[in-house]
């Protein structure tokens, strides 16, 4: 047990010798079974940079961002202090942080960019490493995984409704912690006030060229907007 005195100070009472120390500090990556998959399915020119999200999930700072970010869940927040109705929801910090990293590390949707693999990589190699490195990082928290997942697996169908409108193709991915309406976010479309009522302050953003549809964020309780407009 441990007891406070009156400066505030910890001392400790006894020794507690049934708990494993913490595991901190460690390459969550070094695991056999992930590696040698990596080299089997041509992606081991990911090895480095596996090793490093590896050794950041397994860092202090990561899994005080995790335990941060897991006891202090998402807050709605219905209605502005002036009586406005918002519907907002405000993260932790600690959960932007753990979004930002993972959404610059390519997690939610690299592979599906130019620039994520070698050009030599195998076909397909891409995504293998997408997997694993996610597999790692999410050793920090899994519930930060849900939007960056979502929209990893959503650009195809953005892809195939860009070439269906004939639109050029353009893809960027990126993180946005504030809380933007549709027509407030670069490259997104216009949407009616009902459509673009409901947003959380956590959106990641895979946006089209302005003037088409197609811009994508996983917002948060599961509510998912497309802007692709349709007919009541």
């Amino acid at each position: 047990m441990n007891e406070r005195s009156e400066w505030g100070a910890m001392r400790t009472t006894h020794e507690v010798g049934n708990q494993p120390p913490p595991l901190i500090d460690w390459d969550v990556s070094d695991y056999a079974p992930l590696r040698e998959a990596l080299q089997r399915e041509g992606a081991g020119w990911y090895a480095e940079e596996l090793s490093r999200l590896g050794r950041l999930a397994g860092g202090h700072q990561a899994q005080r961002w995790a335990a941060e970010a897991d006891a202090n869940p998402p807050r709605l927040r219905t209605h502005d202090r002036f009586g406005h109705r918002i519907d907002e929801v405000d993260y932790h910090p600690a959960y932007h942080e753990l979004m930002r990293t993972s959404v610059g590390a390519g997690l939610s949707g690299g592979p599906w960019s130019d620039d994520f693999a070698p050009a030599e990589a195998p076909i397909g190699s891409a995504h293998v490493a997408r997997a694993a490195g996610f597999f790692a990082w999410c050793h920090t928290e899994l519930g930060h995984g849900c939007p960056g997942s979502m929209t990893h697996a959503v650009i195809p169908a953005l892809r195939l409704l860009r070439a269906a409108q004939r639109t050029p193709e353009t893809m960027d991915v990126f993180f946005d912690e504030v809380a933007r309406p549709p027509a407030a976010t670069p490259g997104s479309t216009p949407q009616s006030p009902r459509c673009a009522r409901s947003w959380s302050t956590l959106s990641i953003w895979s946006r089209a060229p302005a003037g088409s549809a197609g811009w994508w964020s996983p917002c948060s309780r599961l509510r998912c907007w497309s802007a692709t407009p349709r007919a009541k």
